[in-house]
């Protein structure tokens, strides 16, 4: 029973973070536009390249990076766009 017990407690107290990096064959520039939402009962959630990209002010995008947080389910998606 108390391996239950510890094992279903880890789980509860378990967090991930993934991040996800591209790149393309423009440059970087010195800007940076992010876009963050959570997820979790939000299924109009926004977090893409286009709105990262308008809330930086960047017209081409040199590398980009997602980074999701996890507790069991999703909770936040965070999306960064860097460029000129």
């Amino acid at each position: 029973m108390l391996p239950l017990l510890v094992g279903g407690l880890m789980l509860f107290c378990t967090s991930c973070t993934m991040s996800f990096v591209t790149v393309t064959n423009n440059p970087i520039g010195s800007k940076v536009g992010v876009a963050k939402e959570r997820v979790l009962f939000n299924p109009d959630a926004d977090y893409s390249y286009k709105k990262a990209a308008n809330n930086g002010n960047v017209d081409k995008i040199g590398a980009t990076e997602f980074q999701y947080k996890y507790f069991i389910i999703p909770l936040s998606v965070k999306t960064s766009v860097y460029g000129e």
